[in-house]
């Protein structure tokens, strides 16, 4: 998964944006989309605890 990091750049700055535009619109084309939603909760349990849920969702 932290290869995926390091390719994403590379691969990102050798395309143009034309040839992006068009690979959006291709369900089928090589891109990947890593995205990151954090939730923190406070109050939680007995002990009035503060929880913390970090989501990864790899496209």
């Amino acid at each position: 998964m932290i290869a995926l990091l390091f390719v994403q750049p590379a691969y990102a700055q050798a395309a143009t944006e034309s040839d992006l535009a068009k690979a959006t619109q291709n369900p089928v084309s090589d891109l990947i989309s890593l995205s990151f939603q954090n939730n923190a909760n406070f109050d939680v349990g007995p002990q009035q605890k503060t929880q913390n849920i970090l989501n990864i969702q790899p496209i």
